[in-house]
């Protein structure tokens, strides 16, 4: 009998990381897959992205619609339990046998408090991470908080795995995989920049010579009153005439109203480009072009040293994550910003230094090794389900 693996997400950078997994866990006759979409996705603000999942072929088994148009803590925690409701209703009538996430957001700790309660067990995907825990982000107690629901956890390096075992999971429970959205990067067909720059519809002849600089910032839970004043600093950094910029719209967080309204207030400007979601062929070979990433994306380090990137990580976000060597890190001064960037751009041994970094998050094959230990996994329902919290 077929093994039945539901997939929850939420947002397009949640998506990108457990969609190779899911493709690959598809081609197998072992697994029935279908996903529960809810959040952004469904969101047109957000580039109703639900549409990029029907034409990667994935089943669909349900729709939440638990995003609330707010810019308060409340209209998270408000969206939280809205997904808590439709989610019970949705996992009671599938009831499949794991059920997966990722990482650190809402969808992530929601589902792992609704797997526990109706006993299905429960994959993360990503886990023992670190951000940071200053300044009242959430990602770090939401990540922790799903990996002791969990039953199984595929982590992205062996740090993380060592992690996961000293916070108390049996080693049999966690393996280390390498981070899932890597595997993107070998299956998606290269693009010329100039096929790029057309794309976003730059002058693809004149602005072949010049920097492409890519930037995704997003509010940090705890400084969302700064959130609008440090994109503000980035942009004003990054978008200077000598340079092409492409910004993508931050996530649906408490504050990126404003962060986007920002944002908008630079879209007249000759040498730039914003988008609400880049599809993902293009995303991939934008990564592979650009001369630099700046601002405080987990993907400057989780795939920036995979395809060797320079990145700058603006403010507090990732300091406390693996660093494969193309991060730098700044305050979210603009004076600081800008001086890295022309450092990074324009003196070729310093960014030479940084591409001469090594790949920290995994080789690019993590979904075919957690679709092997799926397979082969010799536990029932109830040795997944119950579990020893702690030692």
């Amino acid at each position: 009998m077929k093994k039945k693996i539901i997939g929850i997400t939420g947002c397009r950078s949640e998506y990108d990381i457990i969609y190779s997994v899911l493709k690959e866990l598809q081609k197998d006759e072992s697994f029935d897959v279908s996903l529960i979409v809810c959040g952004a996705h469904l969101s047109s603000n957000f580039g109703y992205t639900v549409s990029e999942i029907e034409r990667d072929g994935f089943l669909i088994a349900d729709r939440i619609h638990n995003l609330v148009d707010s810019d308060l803590e409340v209209g998270k925690a408000k969206g939280a339990g809205m997904l808590m409701v439709g989610l019970s209703d949705s996992l009671d009538r599938l009831r499949p046998d794991y059920v997966m996430v990722v990482g650190d957001r809402e969808e992530a700790v929601v589902t792992g408090i609704v797997c526990t309660y109706l006993g299905i067990p429960l994959i993360h995907l990503c886990g023992g991470d670190r951000t940071s825990a200053k300044e009242g982000d959430v990602d770090e107690p939401i990540r922790h908080a799903t990996s002791k629901l969990a039953s199984l956890h595929f982590t992205m390096n062996e740090e993380h795995r060592e992690r996961l075992l000293k916070m108390g999971e049996d080693p049999w429970r966690v393996s280390n995989t390498g981070n899932p959205a890597l595997d993107r990067f070998k299956e998606i067909d290269s693009m010329e920049k100039k096929e790029i720059l057309k794309y976003f519809q730059f002058n693809h002849e004149e602005d072949l010579e010049k920097p492409l600089i890519l930037v995704i910032q997003h509010v940090i839970s705890g400084e969302v009153a700064d959130g609008a004043m440090q994109i503000e600093n980035t942009l004003e950094a990054t978008t200077r005439r000598e340079c092409n910029c492409i910004i993508n719209y931050p996530n649906s967080d408490m504050g990126s109203r404003e962060m986007i309204s920002v944002i908008e207030n630079n879209r007249n400007r000759p040498n730039v480009r914003i988008s609400r979601n880049i599809p993902r062929k293009e995303f991939v070979n934008l990564l592979r072009n650009i001369d630099l990433l700046v601002g405080n994306s987990s993907m400057a380090l989780l795939e920036g040293s995979f395809l060797r990137i320079p990145a700058i990580s603006v403010g507090q976000r990732n300091l406390n994550r693996m660093n494969g060597g193309n991060v730098v890190f700044v305050k979210a001064d603009t004076s600081k910003i800008e001086e890295m960037v022309r450092k990074i751009l324009f003196d070729k041994e310093f960014s030479g230094n940084l591409k001469n970094c090594k790949s920290v998050y995994g080789d690019g094959n993590a979904a075919s090794k957690i679709v092997d230990y799926l397979k082969n996994i010799n536990k029932t329902k109830v040795e997944l389900t119950a579990k020893d919290i702690t030692y």
